[in-house]
């Protein structure tokens, strides 16, 4: 069924002629990503027609569990697929496809809905004018009563204080974990997001661009380079090359950390000479 409906948005695609012209950054793709306004799935190949059919296979596979979830019985339409987009960009040899689709799209009933909501806040609104008049004198002991709440609720804000001295056992943990620990058991699924990001970047001033996208996100604290790095064995490690590409993403870790490059070990010690950039995850 998949592969029908592959065969004709395939042949939608032919018919026009916005077929991944444009090639796009990291940047584009990783904020269409996480637009909640969209549907997206993607794929990397040598070959970019084989990279973009993957990817609306996927995408394909993600609208149809959309359907079940929220609209049980509707079946996917040559219409629907009609409304597919893609966003590219070159991996060295390979082309990185992101399919997307706005959910508006799926729906077409978000449009209709959204005249008729604004009206009824403003009669409501009317409505309690007319009352708050009458209702006065019967407010005004439950202000007095209100008045002694707070000085309970004083000892309740002294709480977040005692919270505060967790916050950096918390960060030592997942930011500094021992060289013998693998740390991928104590990083959460977005933080491996921003990791895959990095380790295809074109080169280390992609990296750097992403980083800064990431930390407008609130997904990075802070990052920088060598001379400015707070504690080289408690930060993450992004080593560029001398030329394109990127040789390695270094985990935490005193002298074996994880290559998230090439799923080993490595040292800080064996990229010397490189560029490289150091960052924390904002936990």
């Amino acid at each position: 069924m998949l592969r029908k409906l592959l065969n004709i948005l395939s042949l939608l695609l032919v018919m026009t002629p916005a077929i991944l012209s444009a090639q796009n950054t990291s940047e584009e793709i990783v904020m269409m990503k996480l637009d909640k306004n969209y549907l997206s799935e993607e794929s990397t190949n040598a070959s970019e027609v084989k990279a973009r059919d993957n990817a609306d296979l996927l995408l394909i596979s993600r609208i149809t569990e959309y359907y079940n979830e929220h609209f049980p019985g509707k079946t996917l339409s040559p219409e629907v697929l009609q409304n597919i987009q893609h966003m590219s960009m070159k991996r060295g040899e390979h082309t990185r496809v992101l399919s997307y689709i706005s959910i508006a799209a799926l729906s077409g009933e978000a449009p209709a809905t959204k005249p008729a909501t604004p009206a009824k806040p403003a009669e409501e609104k009317a409505k309690p004018k007319e009352e708050t008049p009458k209702q006065q004198p019967a407010t005004t002991p439950k202000e007095e009563k209100a008045v002694t709440k707070p000085a309970e609720t004083k000892p309740a804000e002294t709480k977040p204080a005692e919270t505060k001295p967790a916050e950096p056992v918390k960060q030592n943990d997942n930011m500094a974990p021992p060289p013998s620990q693998d740390p991928n058991m104590s990083l959460h699924q977005w933080q491996m997001d921003v990791i895959n990001e990095l380790v295809y970047a074109k080169d280390i001033n992609e990296v750097n661009s992403l980083l800064n996208l990431f930390k407008s996100l609130g997904k990075i604290r802070k990052y920088g380079i060598v001379t400015n790095c707070p504690d080289r064995n408690a930060t993450f490690w992004v080593i560029g090359n001398s030329g394109e590409g990127i040789q390695a993403v270094l985990g935490p870790g005193s002298s074996s950390r994880r290559n998230y490059s090439t799923n080993q070990t490595s040292a800080l010690e064996d990229f010397k000479g490189f560029p490289a950039l150091w960052f924390e995850f904002n936990n």
